[in-house]
């Protein structure tokens, strides 16, 4: 990460924030875990109604059905969200004139989603096929291709989180290192006063 400019704001003013757009971001993410428990919940209402008895041609509870479409609906708000949280994030980093880590943050998600879901999809269905086929020297090509591809497509958004948890450690440390020497002066202002004083006839 490049050192801030002399005289630069950072660290002195206070970036702007929208309480509305953090606000969303932590719904949004908050989300996955709905996702999760909807789709646990459709997963044994479906189990249970295939274990119990019941008459041959009997469909499945459709409540079963409306959990599974709220899980993937909470998936996609996930989704969402989760590509927001980066250009915040990516913002934030960009305002600590780390114009590389925003970038990635901005650019990797639209990547990762765009290219990189559908790269894993066709890898994981090449993996499944050399798993259940044996290995042919065409699948396995074109696996390790497309699987190279994928780490591509996903690279920036890894290397801009990355360097975005180095980040906030570096603002940790510069602001404990601020504290920690603001404390040390106003010791020795008060000091200079109270020797001051003591001096006074």
């Amino acid at each position: 990460m490049a050192p801030i400019p002399p005289g630069s704001p950072a660290g002195t003013e206070a970036k702007p924030e929208s309480w509305r757009l953090r606000l969303f971001n932590r719904f949004t993410q908050f989300c996955w875990l709905l996702g999760v428990l909807l789709l646990w919940t459709s997963w044994s209402i479906f189990s249970r109604a295939l274990a119990a008895p019941r008459p041959m041609g009997t469909p499945i509870p459709p409540i079963s059905w409306v959990f599974a479409w709220g899980a993937l609906a909470a998936a996609i708000i996930g989704l969402i969200g989760f590509v927001t949280t980066c250009f915040y994030m990516g913002s934030l980093a960009e305002w600590a004139y780390d114009d590389v880590t925003g970038k990635r943050l901005r650019v990797g998600p639209v990547l990762a989603l765009l290219i990189g879901v559908p790269l894993g999809l066709l890898a994981s269905s090449l993996c499944i096929r050399l798993i259940n086929f044996g290995i042919a020297p065409l699948t396995l090509a074109s696996f390790g291709a497309v699987a190279g591809l994928f780490v591509a497509s996903v690279w920036p958004l890894v290397s801009g989180m990355i360097s975005f948890v180095h980040l906030m450690r570096w603002a940790l440390v510069n602001r404990d290192e601020a504290l920690a020497s603001y404390g040390r002066r106003s010791a020795r202002i008060v000091q200079r006063i109270e020797e001051g004083q003591r001096v006074k006839p």
